[in-house]
């Protein structure tokens, strides 16, 4: 018998899910984002610069407000 098949996103979600044991939501939220930001850079440079930017101001503002 075959083991059903999950989707990647199901399976991220799924280890979110469990507390301690694999993700948590704002980990698996980072790497998503992280993942979409990293695609769209490498098809648009000047929009992926402008993401450098911004990611790099919101960054030092959450560390600078902390």
């Amino acid at each position: 018998m075959r083991a059903p098949r999950v989707s990647a996103w199901r399976a991220v979600l799924l280890m979110a899910a469990h507390n301690g044991n694999g993700l948590d939501l704002r980990t698996a939220l980072l790497l998503l984002v992280g993942g979409v930001t990293t695609y769209i850079a490498l098809l648009h440079p000047a929009v992926g610069v402008a993401l450098l930017v911004g990611v790099g101001m919101v960054s030092l503002l959450h560390l600078l407000l902390k």
